[in-house]
């Protein structure tokens, strides 16, 4: 069995239409909901058959607000990266006083890049590509947007 990479992760649906605190990791695809708009699927493929097709485990409903891509970057522990993760930047100043920021990864359209904000209010006005500006050998995932919202804020 061979483990492939996921490109996406989003949180699962339940059947009462309220989106759980599942994360799910896989392929999207659209479906439509004849009268009723589109509904978003994630496909978690996780091996590979004899034949070498890959054979999909299940296929879950997804809120699509909560849809982040892989960056294709590792943290510095090897945990994979994916847009709306928040990375914190450890450093000290001369006096040991801990100046360490926290950057939530979005993707830059403008340069087809994923970045980080760098601004101050975490509102877009400051995107910085993460990979030229830190190097991941000093990032850590320490949350994401979705389940720590609370962490971008600091006034």
């Amino acid at each position: 069995m061979i483990k492939t990479k996921n490109y996406f992760r989003a949180k699962a649906v339940a059947y009462s239409g309220k989106t759980t605190n599942e994360w799910k990791f896989g392929e999207i695809y659209t479906e439509l909901d004849y009268g009723c708009g589109f509904n978003q699927f994630i496909r978690e493929t996780d091996y590979e058959n004899q034949e070498g097709l890959y054979c999909p485990q299940s296929d879950f409903k997804i809120d699509s607000k909560t849809i982040c891509q892989y960056t294709g970057m590792n943290d510095k522990n090897g945990v994979e990266i994916y847009e709306g993760d928040i990375l914190i930047d450890v450093e000290f100043d001369e006096n040991n006083n801990d100046i360490s920021g926290k950057f939530p990864v979005v993707y830059d359209s403008s340069k087809c890049q994923f970045a980080i904000d760098n601004s101050f209010k975490k509102d877009g006005s400051s995107l910085v590509n993460f990979i030229e500006y830190f190097g991941v050998e000093n990032l850590e995932i320490v949350g994401n947007i979705h389940d720590n919202p609370e962490m971008l804020f600091y006034f």
